[in-house]
C-alpha cells in the first residue's frame, strides 16, 4: 500500500512536471523543483519521504518515464533532508525536562 501510494504520488509530479514543460520548454530544473515543491502540499511530501525512506525507490523507478526519475527522487529526497533538519532543531521532551532541572 505504501509504495503503491509512493507510485502514485510520483506519478502526480511526473504529471506536474510534463505540464510545465508543454507550457515552457524551455524551464530550468531549478524551475522544475521550485514548481513542484510550491505544487504538493506538506502532508504529501510527507508521506512520499516516508515511503522512500521506506525502501519505496523501486516502486518509484517503476512507475515512472526514466527522463523524470533522477529528478523526482531528488526532489523528494531533499524535502527528507529538509525534515530530517526541521526534525533535529526542534527540542524533544527530555532535552527539555533537563534543560529544567539545571
Amino acid at each position: 500500500m505504501l509504495f503503491r501510494s509512493l507510485a502514485e504520488a510520483a506519478a502526480e509530479i511526473q504529471d506536474l512536471l510534463q505540464q510545465l514543460e508543454r507550457t515552457n520548454p524551455s524551464v530550468s530544473e531549478a524551475e522544475m523543483v521550485a514548481y513542484v515543491n510550491e505544487e504538493i502540499q506538506p502532508d504529501l511530501k510527507s508521506r512520499l519521504v516516508k515511503a522512500l525512506k521506506a525502501g519505496g525507490e523501486a516502486a518509484l523507478e517503476s512507475s515512472l518515464d526514466s527522463h523524470y526519475i533522477n529528478l523526482i527522487r531528488a526532489i523528494i529526497k531533499g524535502w527528507s533532508y529538509s525534515e530530517d533538519i526541521e526534525q533535529s532543531a526542534t527540542p524533544s521532551k527530555s532535552d527539555s525536562v533537563s534543560d529544567s532541572e539545571n
